[in-house]
């Protein structure tokens, strides 16, 4: 979660950064745009990657006649 402070503090940072490249005419005003959308990231410590890896892991060891000790399935 980003707290108000931090929210401010990239804020101003974005504005510092975007005055620079304005002043140094490495950008002009038109090509700047700072509209940010949020996106549903899964990340790979999600509980189906955790429970979907042992499968997978014992599906190749049956494949290659590798004997497991404990099998998940």
């Amino acid at each position: 979660m980003v707290t108000a402070d931090q929210s401010e503090g990239a804020e101003k940072m974005l504005k510092e950064i975007l005055s620079t490249a304005v002043g140094s005419d490495a950008i002009d005003t038109k090509d700047v745009d700072t509209i940010v959308q949020e996106k549903a990231i899964a990340f790979p410590t999600d509980a189906p990657l955790y429970r979907e890896s042992p499968l997978v892991v014992v599906c190749e060891a049956q494949k290659t006649s590798v004997k497991l000790r404990q099998s998940c399935n």
